[in-house]
């Protein structure tokens, strides 16, 4: 086999058609065929509540957990293993990225074991680092990075 055929073969994995595949037929595209979505991503919940915009692209292992509405914006980079889960709004605007394995939550249990939940923005090119937790009710603000690791329980800038 040749690298041109390994590339390609690659390809045809990751790239499936949309309106075919069970899990993404029921979520809202902008431009279909602009979208990257590998075939081992995940999307769970209210499907009908999902909008993707052009260009997005989510990788391996990316679960989008949908309870509220849940909009990825234009030209947004979900790397590897990222979770978003949407129990409130959640907006990720365009041209934002977020890393691998990092989660944007907007709902979860306090200390008493109260589920509380709350909407989450990210700003237009903001980034995510790459194992960075998003609390419910932040709004990462328009280019703002948030750094590996962090754990985020108030607005950022």
């Amino acid at each position: 086999m040749s690298v041109a055929e390994a590339v390609a073969a690659v390809d045809d994995r990751q790239r499936f058609r949309l309106g075919d595949h069970p899990m993404w037929k029921h979520v809202k595209f902008d431009a279909p065929a602009d979208v990257y979505i590998s075939d081992m991503a995940r999307v769970r919940g209210r499907l009908a509540s999902i909008e993707v915009g052009r260009y997005a692209s989510l990788a391996d292992f990316v679960v989008l957990t949908a309870d509220a509405p849940l909009r990825i914006g234009h030209n947004v980079k979900i790397g590897p293993s990222a979770i978003l889960c949407s129990h409130a709004p959640l907006r990720i605007c365009a041209n934002a990225k977020i890393g691998a394995h990092a989660q944007v939550l907007t709902g979860g249990y306090d200390d008493e074991g109260a589920f509380w939940r709350g909407p989450v923005e990210v700003g237009t090119g903001a980034i995510i680092g790459p194992g960075a937790v998003i609390l419910p009710g932040v709004t990462i603000k328009a280019g703002a990075y948030v750094p590996p690791n962090a754990v985020v329980g108030r607005n950022a800038a």
